[in-house]
């Protein structure tokens, strides 16, 4: 598969079941231009933050653990990784996503991944709460 085949097969599970019109699926592609691909997924996710209460979580979510569980792809699980999961961790942590809606649908592979990356990013010491230097 190549990386724009596994891309789009991405943004296809994405958008499954989901509910865009073509000016939405055109603005998320403008702000796309000019990026690396495989960041394409990030702004789909991130459309669908904004749109929360519309997004179908079952499916999404449903369809994110399926790519994990048949991906014999690092590559695209990377992407599904840093440009989806980790999107959901922090846009939670900024309170932009509401856990409630992720929580009875997120699959194994995926709480796993999350779980993992939230320790992580829990202990990078945050600008405020590290000591200032005494001059």
């Amino acid at each position: 598969m190549t990386s724009s085949t596994m891309i789009q097969n991405i943004i296809e599970v994405i958008c499954r079941n989901q509910i865009l019109s073509s000016e939405d699926l055109l603005a998320i592609e403008k702000r796309c231009e000019d990026l690396p691909e495989r960041m394409y997924p990030g702004f789909y996710i991130g459309h669908l933050i904004t749109n929360q209460d519309k997004t179908d979580w079952k499916a999404l979510l449903e369809g994110i653990e399926q790519l994990l569980e048949n991906s014999n792809n690092d590559e695209e699980k990377d992407v599904i990784y840093d440009y989806i999961l980790e999107t959901f961790v922090n846009s939670m942590s900024h309170s932009r996503l509401k856990q409630d809606h992720l929580e009875p649908y997120i699959g194994p592979l995926s709480r796993k991944y999350m779980a993992a990356y939230s320790s992580f990013i829990d202990s990078i010491p945050s600008q405020y709460n590290v000591p200032k230097s005494k001059k």
